[in-house]
């Protein structure tokens, strides 16, 4: 998957524009790459017993949504 698909995915529920109904699922824009790396890790390892909200991620899949969205200003 293009990291541009895999961030509008991403955008679904974490973009403040995009009205949703996940008032709860934090922005990703505007926050430092680190910060986005072990958000991501802490949720992927949280065991959701909601299946919309497993995040089925590989290291590589977080490194560039963390590098995708960091960029983000």
């Amino acid at each position: 998957i293009v990291i541009e698909e895999r961030a509008r995915v991403c955008a679904t529920c974490h973009d403040p524009e995009i009205k949703t109904g996940f008032a709860e699922a934090p922005s990703l824009t505007g926050r430092s790459y680190q910060n986005l790396v072990s958000a991501i890790q802490k949720v992927r390892e949280f065991d959701a017993s909601e299946p919309s909200l497993r995040h089925d991620l590989s290291d590589r899949d977080i490194h560039l949504i963390a590098t995708y969205f960091s960029s983000i200003k």
